[in-house]
């Protein structure tokens, strides 16, 4: 824990120890004491998962806009004064109402909700109050939505956090190549745009499209393979303590 390490420094009974924690929790010296609220691996994962989140939202709304019936320029302008949960909502029935086929419509519902959990996951651990830091966990609360005088208390190990992350890369991953395959097919002729065939290079007018399919055969035209669903986090008990009594632990 860190107040271990500022009362080994102090005592001096242990010189090594305390650079070693200060390497551990400290990088050329920063952040600065008191305000270290886990080391170097945890911080460094929760602030992967907060940029690798941005980056997937970013692409689900280019994705969203794509799927729109809409000119882009509507789409874009609708979905910016929508929350979360109703772009979310509002994703999910434009690809109900959808023309595309079974199977990608499938594939961009399983999208959908991988992206759900991705979302809480990222929600608690960027609201997070941390409390206490060990070498390979971290201990957490986050006030609960439905009632603030409840906390969700997490205890979650480093390589936990950083698995976090790497769903959030793989669903990035995901997302690129169903949006390929959607862009793509805008650009085919009308009788395959709902089924899963392609076309020859012959019927494509796109001049670009037909030098990618040319040099790279069958880029783009298969619909992806799912990855496995993120793990939602899940609190390791609750505390009912009012949050303004509540004093920190660091």
């Amino acid at each position: 824990m860190i107040g271990h390490f500022v009362l080994f420094l102090i005592e001096g009974e242990s010189v090594s120890y305390g650079v070693v924690m200060a390497w551990r929790y400290q990088l050329r010296g920063w952040p600065r004491r008191p305000h270290i609220f886990g080391n170097i691996a945890q911080v460094h994962a929760f602030g992967q998962v907060g940029l690798a989140y941005n980056f997937l939202q970013d692409g689900r709304d280019y994705l969203f806009q794509t799927c729109m019936p809409t000119e882009r320029g509507v789409s874009q302008r609708l979905f910016h004064i929508l929350n979360n949960r109703e772009r979310i909502e509002l994703f999910a029935a434009v690809v109900k109402s959808s023309k595309f086929h079974p199977e990608a419509k499938d594939r961009l519902n399983y999208l959908i909700q991988c992206f759900d959990i991705c979302t809480d996951n990222r929600n608690i651990l960027l609201h997070a109050m941390s409390y206490e830091s060990y070498a390979d966990e971290i201990h957490f609360g986050k006030r609960s939505s439905n009632n603030p005088s409840t906390e969700n208390r997490f205890k979650i190990q480093s390589t936990a956090l950083r698995s976090v992350a790497d769903e959030i890369h793989s669903l990035i991953g995901y997302q690129q190549e169903l949006l390929v395959w959607i862009e793509f097919r805008k650009h085919f002729p009308s009788k395959y745009r709902g089924s899963l065939k392609t076309p020859p290079l012959n019927e494509i007018r796109a001049p670009k499209l037909k030098h990618v399919l040319r040099a790279v055969p069958g880029f783009g035209t298969t619909l992806p393979v799912k990855p496995l669903k993120p793990r939602k986090l899940t609190p390791s008990h609750l505390a009912t303590t009012p949050a303004a009594s509540k004093p920190s632990s660091r």
